[in-house]
Order: structure tokens, then sequence, then C-alpha cells
């Protein structure tokens, strides 16, 4: 039984790597994930080396504030 989560750990770890993105924004890096926000915009992850580790700056919140106002703004346009 053990081998069998074992087997499906292994393949979940495979499928994640296989869809997740690296990417290089100045002293950043991007990470794409194949995860799906309610907006179904992929979840980005910004990563920044930082005294000897890393300092990860998620930017779901950035990306909820901007869809917020954009729909407000829509809102109120579409209500004349």
């Amino acid at each position: 039984m053990i081998s069998d989560i074992q087997n499906l750990l292994d393949k979940y770890i495979f499928w994640l790597k296989d869809r997740t993105v690296l990417r290089e924004v100045k002293d950043w890096v991007e990470i794409t994930t194949p995860y799906l926000d309610r907006h179904n915009d992929y979840l980005q992850i910004y990563a920044k080396k930082h005294n000897g580790g890393f300092s990860p700056m998620i930017v779901i919140l950035l990306t909820i504030l901007s869809r917020q106002a954009a729909s407000s703004k829509a809102r109120s346009v579409s209500s004349y």
C-alpha cells in the first residue's frame, strides 16, 4: 500500500515539475504553476535571492486587487 502511495506521489511530482514554468524577470524568478485561481489564471509566485536564501512574493493579492478594480470599473460603466 505504501508503494502505491509513493507511486502516486512520484507521478504528482513529475506532473508538477512538467507543468511549472520558470522565467527570469530582472532580479526575480517568476514561477508559473499549473494551478488556477477563480478566474482561471495560472497562479504565479515571484522569488528573489535575499540573505543567502529566497524571499517569495506571492502576487495573488495584486491579481485579485487588479481584477476587482477592473470589475468595479466595468460595473460602473455598464450601469449607464
